[in-house]
């Protein structure tokens, strides 16, 4: 079944960037094999249109920069969002630190998923406190939430350096529900991100999230024509 429109049009009534940004931008729907592009068709078309969506936004950047998960489907999702928006980035980079959640065993993880509820994998994997620790079916939520961190550490300060000499710089960001959600519940008051209630983040929507400060890591997130403040 295709998925629903995004609704994008909130991003025409955004005001241009005042500074630098991460767009994360969950990947477009997959099959999920791991091979090839990795995307269906309606994942490619979902690429295309918050690409067509997000073009005139991006072009109020200085420079623009993609980082993406090495998984099939995080990086043929940028490839075809870079192509229809029409930018040609200053860097391409496949970051380990955004790669999907590590399933130790897969029957085993599908078992007791059937088992506990939730009719989205990455509901249960958020809320289930087998999960969050060390197991046998699957990453722990610790291990992708310090995976998170250590991405925002690493890039903010980047990004900072960079854009003092190359100017106002946006990094899209193609990568999973799991670490976009942690990434946003690690900036978010109380660490409890409120896009959760409302249908997770869909294929290929993006999530904007303004650096206004990384030496004292303030931050302001805009979803679905919201905007909130956020600080660790």
């Amino acid at each position: 079944m295709p998925e629903r429109s995004l609704g994008l049009a909130w991003v025409e009534t955004l005001p241009p960037p005042q500074g630098n940004q991460f767009i994360f931008i969950r990947h477009g729907e997959s099959e999920y094999t791991g091979m090839g592009l990795d995307l269906t068709g309606g994942g490619i078309n979902q690429a295309h249109d918050t690409a067509r969506e997000m073009k005139q936004y991006l072009g109020h950047f200085d420079r623009v920069k993609v980082i993406t998960s090495p998984a099939a489907r995080a990086h043929s999702t940028a490839l075809f969002f870079v192509q229809h928006a029409g930018i040609v980035p200053d860097e391409f980079i496949k970051e380990r630190l955004l790669r999907h959640v590590d399933i130790k065993d897969l029957k085993g993880f599908v078992d007791y998923q059937q088992a506990h509820s939730t009719d989205r994998y990455g509901e249960l994997w958020l809320t289930d406190k087998f999960l969050a620790r060390d197991n046998n079916l699957a990453e722990s939520r610790v291990s992708v939430e310090n995976r998170a961190r250590d991405f925002l550490f690493k890039y903010s300060k980047a990004v900072e350096n960079y854009s003092k000499e190359n100017g106002k710089t946006g990094i899209l960001v193609f990568t999973h529900f799991e670490i976009i959600m942690y990434y946003l519940k690690s900036t978010y008051p109380n660490r409890d991100f409120p896009i959760r209630s409302r249908d997770g983040v869909q294929n290929a929507e993006p999530v904007i999230v303004q650096i206004d400060d990384t030496n004292r890591k303030l931050y302001t997130v805009v979803s679905r024509g919201v905007s909130s403040p956020a600080k660790v």
